[in-house]
């Protein structure tokens, strides 16, 4: 699965996973994607979309709950509440106000039971 990112040579990037679904400050839906290590901000291409926007994310410890099959959303609100449970078991600290990210790793043609995919919820040290 490719996705074309291009700059002023026409470079493609295949794509990379996961692909991270959250929801911003302004209750949009936000779908990120992971660049290879190969690439910097220097030296990443230049999007052919100005809907895309390259960001730095710094660096974050997650819980991580994972599943298979269709992240239906109320499927993956179940997995988050079962996260947030073993949280509270565990002791674990997490900012309960802001909402569980979910993460995919297939192309949506994959057969639903091979199907990878996680909730991630960001916890404090």
């Amino acid at each position: 699965m490719t996705t074309p990112v291009i700059d002023e040579k026409n470079e493609e990037i295949a794509m990379t996973t996961p692909v991270i679904d959250e929801i911003n400050d302004e209750g949009e839906h936000v779908i990120s994607f992971v660049m290879p290590s190969k690439y910097t901000l220097e030296n990443l291409p230049k999007p052919n979309s100005e809907k895309v926007i390259i960001t730095e994310v710094p660096e974050k410890i997650y819980a991580v709950l994972k599943f298979s099959w269709y992240p239906y959303e109320i499927r993956v609100n179940k997995k988050k509440e079962i996260l947030k449970e073993y949280l509270n078991r565990d002791g674990m600290f997490f900012n309960d106000d802001k909402d569980p990210i979910l993460s995919r790793f297939n192309p949506p043609f994959t057969m639903p039971l091979l199907l990878r995919n996680e909730v991630l919820i960001e916890v404090s040290k």
